[in-house]
């Protein structure tokens, strides 16, 4: 076994160090419920809406992100993602609205296409996950019941969760 001395001098000179476990992160992700909401008028079709889809959850993934849910609605996107907890959330965000705006624009001809400036995060433990999954999946159809403000209440109270 190693003496005191001997494991300050490993620690100092940035050798291995036998003596020391590795610890596992319980996750290695934090998972994000981003709302993103889109510049007024813009109307996008089907199949533009859908390469918007795959786009940004390629790009979520070349960021080192897990992507589990995206929907668009009349005027958002709700998004569920895995981020590494390195990742500043702010720099990720304006990527991805930056990247994803210019996409619109040059492949998919959506020349009016933006995204407003404010956008909504919340935090969504593992355990939640799933239900989370659930409303997102259900954004087109509530979208069509309900405003976004009466959602939000609703949301906030857990009766959508």
């Amino acid at each position: 076994m190693f003496s005191a001395i001997d494991q300050l001098t490993t620690v100092a000179s940035g050798a291995p160090m036998p003596f020391m476990q590795k610890i596992e992160p319980v996750s290695a992700s934090l998972y994000f419920h981003f709302v993103l909401r889109m510049d007024e008028g813009v109307v996008l079709s089907d199949e533009q809406e859908l390469n918007l889809r795959k786009y940004m959850s390629g790009y979520v993934r070349k960021s080192g992100g897990k992507i589990n849910m995206v929907t668009f609605t009349q005027n958002r996107v709700h998004i569920l993602v895995g981020l590494s907890p390195f990742c500043a959330l702010g720099t990720f965000v304006r990527e991805l609205k930056l990247f994803s705006a210019t996409f619109a624009a040059r492949k998919l001809g959506a020349i009016d296409f933006g995204w407003e400036e404010k956008f909504d995060a919340f935090t969504v433990s593992l355990s939640q996950i799933e239900r989370v999954c659930g409303y997102i999946r259900r954004q087109r159809w509530l979208t069509d019941q309900e405003s976004y403000a009466s959602s939000w209440n609703r949301l906030a109270s857990q009766e959508l969760y």
